[in-house]
């Protein structure tokens, strides 16, 4: 079984360079590595140039400038049965496709989700992934669980929306998306602690700007995905963060004003999304 790994690159050398480092050291052999490259520049060429003899890699030149317009990119030049999307400055475990391939040969499942975490550290990055095994039937765990680099999936020809991601009107939540995508394909997902993959940790906390952007990516995914389950846990999160937001007023706290363009970006997504994605679509 081929696994296709598509790496969507801008402006990193040397963190491609770990990436496909650790690539070399896979104990799995049978993958290709699609690099679709938005550099103006000649940027990654030598990094490439390093590796073409070692790795199946397909460099893909793209004038188009998007997380996930140019992951579909990657998507349709994809020849693997599994699709798995690393980032171009996270790196893979020399187990990390060997588990991924064992889990698609003794489950029946079309997308399996694993956790970020530093093994030397032993420490788990972003958030406190679970450590058991489960499925995952619902919008809300994939809220929880849902991040691109460790989403391993059949190739189906199931698509990013290209409204979201980092470069989109909607600067997040693809990810969480593309998961939602495939459970209304009817079967549940499947969370597997054992699948690790490493990414360096960065500043957790979010400027005013990112935190606008996340939250308008949360807002159109919980537009696009509305039911009344989902309502429900819009109302819930909403209600929390407006309480965080008047909290962190009342004591005065730093956070306050990224809180207010985190909730001013939920709310602006959720109804950009609704009035000028969805029903402009249902009455066209």
């Amino acid at each position: 079984m081929k696994i296709s790994l598509i790496c969507a690159t801008y402006g990193r050398s040397i963190e491609l360079d770990f990436l496909l480092n650790s690539l070399q050291t896979q104990n799995y052999k049978n993958f290709e590595i699609i690099i679709v490259d938005q550099n103006k520049d000649r940027l990654i060429d030598s990094t490439i140039e390093k590796y073409k003899n070692t790795l199946s890699i397909n460099h893909v030149k793209s004038e188009k400038i998007g997380l996930s317009i140019n992951r579909n990119i990657g998507i349709k030049a994809a020849k693997g049965e599994i699709l798995a999307f690393p980032d171009d400055d996270c790196t893979y475990y020399p187990d990390t496709l060997e588990k991924v391939i064992s889990l698609f040969n003794t489950h029946k499942y079309d997308l399996i989700l694993g956790q970020i975490y530093n093994r030397d550290a032993k420490k788990a990055i972003i958030r406190n992934w679970p450590k058991y095994i489960f499925e995952i039937k619902n919008i809300k765990n994939i809220l929880r669980l849902a991040t691109s680099i460790t989403i391993f999936c059949k190739n189906q020809k199931v698509f990013f929306d290209e409204s979201f991601g980092i470069g989109s009107k909607f600067g997040a939540y693809e990810d969480s998306d593309l998961c939602a995508q495939y459970l209304k394909n009817g079967r549940p997902l499947l969370f597997n602690p054992s699948i690790e993959v490493l990414h360096p940790e960065g500043n957790t906390i979010l400027d005013a700007n990112k935190s606008y952007n996340y939250g308008l990516g949360w807002g159109a995914f919980f537009a696009k995905h509305l039911d009344l389950k989902t309502s429900l846990l819009f109302i819930l999160i909403i209600t929390y963060v407006v309480i965080m937001f008047i909290r962190d007023i009342l004591l005065l706290r730093p956070t306050t004003k990224n809180r207010f363009y985190s909730l001013k970006g939920r709310i602006n997504g959720f109804f950009d999304y609704l009035i000028n994605y969805k029903f402009r679509r249902n009455n066209s």
